[in-house]
Order: structure tokens, then sequence, then C-alpha cells
């Protein structure tokens, strides 16, 4: 998955806000730590946009029993993927079935609840968790986002700069190029890399 720079997008709405934004150090902390701050709200608004392929997996896993028997998944599992929001679960393989059969769900809390006949091992498919940006700004400029993200990321953050400035008609401006990348990137994966969503099944009691 291609990534960009938490500081180079920084640097890139500085600079499209009017601000110096050759160097990093060029903006105040106090402007650099607002920006990050900023940033972490809209990427996890562009990461639940749509399911998008670098974020989506849909991996096999063993399904837990509780005192009670009652048959779960966490959602965080050690040396497992964490999953974010869970979109199907599935009693076949995806890889190999054309019309895999879905298994009904709830979702409660931080687990997946399944039912009594559920298989021992199933599919799921999910999205990544959202990149948590670090408190540490040091740290949280040299972290990265995804490159299908960027631009949305890019543009509302000079909307945000701008805003605060009282630029607010400049700054709807940019929100609606934000919110415009987004709508590009979905329209290409869904009709130009013709990537459509999976079609299942539900049988019986799954």
């Amino acid at each position: 998955m291609k990534t960009v720079s938490v500081e180079s997008i920084l640097k890139n709405a500085a600079s499209r806000a009017g601000l110096d934004g050759s160097s990093i150090a060029s903006l105040s902390t106090t402007t650099q730590t607002i920006m990050v701050d900023n940033l972490g709200m809209h990427l996890r608004d562009a990461w639940e946009f749509f399911d998008w392929p670098d974020l989506v997996r849909t991996e096999l896993r063993t399904v837990q029993t509780g005192p009670d028997d009652d048959i779960y998944l966490s959602l965080e599992q050690p040396g497992e993927t964490a999953m974010g929001e869970v979109f199907t679960v599935y009693r076949d393989n995806v890889n190999t079935h054309a019309a895999p059969r879905e298994i009904a769900f709830t979702l409660d809390l931080d687990k997946i609840r399944l039912p009594s006949d559920c298989p021992d091992e199933i599919y799921v498919r999910f999205r990544l968790q959202p990149t948590e940006l670090s408190a540490t700004l040091a740290t949280a400029l040299a972290q990265t986002v995804p490159s299908i993200l960027a631009d949305y990321c890019k543009f509302s953050l000079t909307g945000d700069l701008l805003t605060e400035d009282g630029q607010l008609d400049k700054a709807q401006v940019m929100f609606a190029r934000a919110e415009a990348s987004l709508i590009k990137e979905m329209d290409k994966i869904t009709f130009q890399q013709k990537q459509p969503r999976r079609w299942t099944a539900s049988v019986g009691p799954y």
C-alpha cells in the first residue's frame, strides 16, 4: 500500500492556505499540533467513507467459546489483525467459492456474537482500524497515511486553516474539493478497476 507522510500533508496544506509550508519548522508548534489533531479526525472520516480495498481484509479466524457456551469472536486477538468495522462473516472461503455463504452475526462492544451452530472456523471481512496518530508531535509527523486518502486530508486541513483565518468562502471550496477527491477515488475503484462488492448468499441458519 502506498503511503504519504503526515509531515508532507501538513506542509502541503499550509502552503495551500497561504502559509510558509516549505519546511515543517516554518510552522509554529501550536499550529502543527492543531493540524495533527484535525488530521486524525479527517483521516478517520476518509478511512470509513468507503470499503477501500487496501484497508479491508478477509481472514480465517477460529471462533471462541465463553463460560456459558456462547460463541463469539473478539475484534482484537493476540497475534491477529485488529478488526475495525465488520462487514461480513462467511462460512466458506471467499477465494474458492463464487458465492460464499454468510453467517448471521451481531456486534456486542468488542465481540462478534455468532450462532450456536457456527462452524469452528469462519472467514471475516472487516476494515482495518484507522491509524491512530501519536500524541507526540515528532512521532506523528513521521507517521504515514494511505495515499488514496492523502488528497482528502490535504484539502480538509487547508479548509481548517482558512476557516481559522476567517476565509470561509475559500474554506468551503477546499472542503468541497476534499469530498470530491474521495468520490473520484471511489469511482476509480468501482468502475475503472472493476472491483465491485462481493455477492454472497445467506443459507439456512447461517
